[in-house]
């Protein structure tokens, strides 16, 4: 029962249908509806805080649709206390401006790449928290988006955590990692110095999904101002019905507190 959620490359799949007289977007997949249907269903009471929305593409699929597929982040905060322990405010989105730019069958296509915040109080104490997805392509590229976050929402006079797919750390490239570890404390880290923390991959990609063993930790919390207490892996020995995991990350969960 994590006070919030950070989830990054949210998805949500459209397919383009001509009703006779205009073309309208019918939903094929939404990942955020679905995860909503779910927690509700097992009676756990979480709303959306702040969502922003990142790589958008229209394109023929295979399928012989037109489809669009849409990517974002969002955190979601526990709706179930009461406000007397928990608030928020100060919803926050951004994008960064140093970003990749992907030739396509269909034109070049701007890897959109940014962050969404939200400010939590518990009990007269205020944390901002920020979720990033940085870029998976360009480890130049994921360490100045790093910096852009440095200097942008996380430049609060606030204890701040950052939770985030940063496709940087131990067992890739760590440029945009250790931009972020000379500000910041990683939270694995600080309580798990002698465990890995492998988080990826968990499986192949979408076309190879292929069980597999995970050799990189780039699923990662960081924090200022906090205190560490414990961090966990979560999602890597529940499968699905189809017999994969339910993701090809780990999810990570850490503990915090005030000093």
């Amino acid at each position: 029962m994590p006070t919030v959620v950070s989830l990054q490359e949210v998805s949500l799949v459209q397919r383009f249908v001509w009703t006779g007289t205009q073309w309208s977007l019918l939903d094929q997949i939404d990942q955020l509806a679905a995860l909503q249907t779910a927690l509700a269903q097992l009676g756990l009471s979480y709303s959306v805080a702040v969502q922003v929305d990142e790589f958008d593409v229209t394109a023929p699929s295979n399928t012989g649709y037109l489809l669009r597929v849409r990517d974002g982040e969002a955190i979601l905060v526990r709706s179930d206390w009461p406000i007397n322990i928990l608030t928020m405010s100060n919803p926050q989105t951004g994008h960064y401006t140093h970003l990749l730019s992907l030739p396509t069958p269909v034109g070049t296509v701007i890897a959109m790449r940014g962050w969404a915040s939200i400010d939590i109080t518990a009990r007269d104490s205020t944390v901002r928290v920020i979720c990033t997805h940085l870029e998976a392509l360009s480890a130049v590229l994921a360490a100045q988006q790093a910096n852009e976050l440095l200097i942008g929402p996380a430049a609060a006079n606030l204890p701040v955590v950052v939770a985030g797919d940063l496709n940087s750390g131990p067992g890739t490239t760590t440029n945009a990692y250790d931009v972020m570890s000379a500000a910041m404390t990683d939270s694995w880290s600080a309580t798990k110095p002698n465990d890995p923390g492998l988080t990826l991959p968990l499986h192949g990609e979408d076309f190879f999904p292929y069980q597999t063993s995970p050799d990189k930790r780039v699923d990662l919390i960081f924090s200022r101002g906090l205190r560490q207490i414990t961090d966990i892996l979560i999602g890597t020995d529940a499968l699905t019905p189809s017999g994969f995991y339910p993701s090809d990350h780990a999810g990570v969960v850490a503990r915090l507190a005030t000093p």
